[in-house]
């Protein structure tokens, strides 16, 4: 047993605590978290202006909510109270899981006001669990949900006083719910993915659901006739009554019984929240203790035999950079998401091509061509520290260019071949020869754009460097930058674009002289030299760049390994 659980308040046969081990109040984790909160925004420029312009969204939301409630408390259509039924339980719901991923995904405490920071401090199990689930029910975010749900209930209006009533205890029940919810997937996470290597499968996993979740509003509107299938009200009713006998659709429940006098659904959806309540309340309490009880996993690293990727590449400085950086990418979960997502992209525009034609799944892999080369375009942001080796070892800037570009080309290419693969076979252009032209000609123009972005990137990263997430948060937002963090990229996308004007000018060209569809082929080689050339000349002028600008990134990436700690 660890030194700090025999601290702890609740063991068995351990001596009252007084003096400096006496166990904090509730209200002293509270304090706690808003006085970290304040002295962040005083030490950063940057996090008081974020936290300004997110307390103005905060604001309009729940003016928002309370505009919305209103206008739908006054309603007297009963088909507004049906879609209020229906809406309510489902998005809700659905709102719920999404926070609690996108918690998961980011770890979701902050550096802070976690479980182990308190380790040493003896604080109970108990007081520790209550402690801690006070402060983030106190926090910014979850203060400001519970306003715009508490503002949102004059749209029960319509319903009765009573159900007005009962939506105020059922926005206390939701936020209650969704904060124990939150703090039981973190706590369950911390103790069932104890390696490294599970972490970042994990993290790849994660992100993958959080990004079907976000598209399946859109993908369910696919699956809907063309020429407009009606939605049966009494399905959705009954989908909507389902939901609600979940534990994350019950609160949002009571006050529809109350309008409805089902006092025995009112008891039974109560006793689930409580329920839910209470199992999250009692994971929390088990992950806690048994974190405690039991010593961390090593990293559970795999290794390698003989020289591994080393091996498999040429024996030169660039060969040398490429198999470094094809390594990195294989541990790296926030790269490595990145060549998960063209796949995911291609599979989402095939299905929602069901709806608009069996060609759409060709835009998803057009769109997908662009993605590859996003790490790349700060691929020293991400090396870190790590690039200090190559300066060391006095490896050329032509050579790290070209071992990074090369690298890249390799994951990129059989990427697209599988993305190729997957287009031909959903769109039926395999059926025929022209069919297997008109592929080949979008497959290359895919790949030739791919060459391109990979020139763009080689180029702006000696330049263009922005604060990444640390490998122990990979989906994290760092302090600090913020502004860079959001306009380099677009940065990025837009230069990606313009790249490719000449490809893109013949496309328009053959379209408006009518000949596009005889003349398509001749985008082949077009295509093949603009990719090419791009990036040949991204990485001789990145090449340049980073020979001029060696010590600069290496300072600017010590002040982004800073930010991460």
């Amino acid at each position: 047993m660890s030194a700090a659980t025999a601290m702890a308040g609740d063991v068995p046969g351990a001596a009252p605590q007084t003096g400096p081990l006496a166990q904090p109040s509730i209200g002293t984790f509270v304090r706690l978290r808003w006085a970290i909160t304040i002295a962040t925004l005083r030490r950063s420029v940057w996090q008081l202006v974020g936290f300004i312009i997110t307390a103005i969204v905060g604001t309009g939301c729940i003016v928002g909510a309370l505009i919305g409630g209103i206008a739908l408390g006054v309603q007297s259509d009963p088909l507004v109270g049906v879609v209020l039924r229906i809406a309510m339980p489902i998005a809700g719901a659905f709102a719920i899981l999404l926070a609690v991923l996108i918690q998961l995904m980011i770890v979701g405490e902050n550096s802070t006001m976690t479980p182990d920071n308190f380790a040493i401090y003896g604080i109970g199990d108990r007081r520790l669990t209550t402690g801690l689930v006070a402060a983030g029910l106190a926090g910014p975010a979850a203060l400001t949900f519970l306003l715009c749900l508490l503002a949102f209930t004059p749209a029960y209006a319509r319903f009765g006083a009573a159900a007005v009533i009962a939506s105020v205890a059922s926005t206390f029940a939701v936020i209650v719910t969704a904060m124990l919810c939150s703090k039981a997937m973190l706590s369950l996470f911390g103790v069932i993915v104890r390696s490294q290597a599970g972490k970042n499968l994990f993290y790849v996993v994660m992100m993958v659901v959080i990004i079907l979740l976000a598209e399946a509003p859109g993908m369910t509107m696919a699956t809907l006739d063309t020429a407009g299938a009606a939605i049966d009200v009494r399905h959705m009713v009954r989908a909507a009554d389902v939901v609600g006998w979940t534990p994350l659709g019950a609160p949002f429940m009571l006050p529809f019984d109350v309008a409805d006098g089902a006092w025995g659904a009112f008891t039974a959806h109560l006793l689930i929240v409580v329920a839910a309540c209470a199992v999250c309340w009692w994971l929390t309490m088990w992950s806690l203790r048994y974190a405690r009880t039991h010593n961390a996993a090593v990293s559970g690293g795999k290794a390698e035999k003989g020289l591994g990727m080393f091996a498999r590449t040429s024996d030169s400085p660039s060969g040398a950079v490429a198999a470094r950086l094809l390594c990195m990418l294989r541990r790296d979960p926030r790269q490595s998401v990145m060549f998960v997502m063209p796949l995911l992209v291609v599979l989402i525009f095939a299905f929602m091509g069901r709806r608009v034609g069996d060609w759409y799944v060709w835009v998803g892999m057009i769109v997908s061509c662009t993605m590859f080369a996003l790490n790349a375009a700060n691929g020293l942001g991400y090396d870190g520290r790590g690039f200090a080796m190559d300066v060391i070892c006095g490896t050329p800037a032509i050579d790290d260019r070209r071992g990074r570009a090369r690298a890249y080309m390799l994951v990129a290419t059989v990427s697209i071949v599988v993305l190729f693969a997957i287009s031909m076979a959903c769109s039926g252009f395999w059926r025929t020869p022209s069919g297997w032209l008109l592929g080949l000609t979008l497959g290359v123009c895919g790949w030739s754009w791919t060459l391109a972005t990979i020139g763009v990137a080689e180029a702006m990263n000696p330049v263009f460097l922005y604060p990444t997430p640390s490998l122990e948060k990979p989906f994290s937002t760092p302090q600090g930058r913020g502004a860079a963090q959001m306009f380099i990229p677009l940065l990025q996308m837009l230069l990606f674009v313009a790249v490719m004007i000449p490809t893109i000018g013949i496309v328009i060209g053959l379209a408006f002289g009518g000949a596009l569809d005889r003349w398509y082929p001749v985008l082949i080689p077009v295509a093949l030299a603009n990719g090419a050339g791009v990036l040949w000349l991204g990485t001789w002028l990145g090449a340049k760049l980073l020979e001029r600008r060696k010590l600069k990134v290496l300072a600017t990436l010590d002040g982004f390994a800073a930010l991460q700690q």
